[in-house]
């Protein structure tokens, strides 16, 4: 299996959809390729697809943030996901090294992300890949849609 890792672009939209929805988040098509070009645009955001022979096998989205609290920069992982026919084979954890490495390279000493308490398998990768739980995550919905 030949993993190509790319910067996600909106042509790449309708895979995006589909792997957001597998994650638990339905995205229309339309509104996943906004997000891209607006993340793709911000200069603190990336989007990284795996590409299995021309096939979107999976993505992860990460994120470069400043601290007020402390000194250094920290990633954050907001999206992981392999689509079925590809989990189990590499790609999320090569996706994964990728982000990190990226993260590092711009100067990140930290990397973050947030797994829901029911996705126990996730919970298992990260804890493989290196990952430890270390806090409680509160979130409050103050307007508009918002993800999970």
């Amino acid at each position: 299996m030949e993993l190509e890792i790319r910067a996600a672009s909106s042509n790449d939209a309708e895979d995006v959809a589909r792997l957001l929805g597998d994650l638990g988040y339905p995205t229309p098509v339309a509104a996943a390729g906004q997000r891209l070009e607006r993340l793709s645009s911000s200069g603190t955001d990336w989007v990284l697809v795996g590409d299995v022979g021309g096939q979107v096998a999976g993505l992860v989205a990460f994120h470069r943030m400043l601290l007020l609290h402390g000194d250094g920069i920290i990633g954050r992982v907001t999206a992981l996901v392999v689509d079925e026919e590809h989990r189990r084979g590499g790609v999320g954890a090569r996706l994964l090294r990728v982000a990190e490495d990226r993260l590092r390279a711009m100067g990140c000493v930290r990397v973050e992300l947030t797994s829901g308490a029911r996705r126990e398998d996730a919970h298992h990768f990260y804890e493989r890949q290196g990952y430890t739980s270390e806090s409680k995550r509160f979130v409050k919905i103050v307007g508009g849609t918002s993800a999970k």
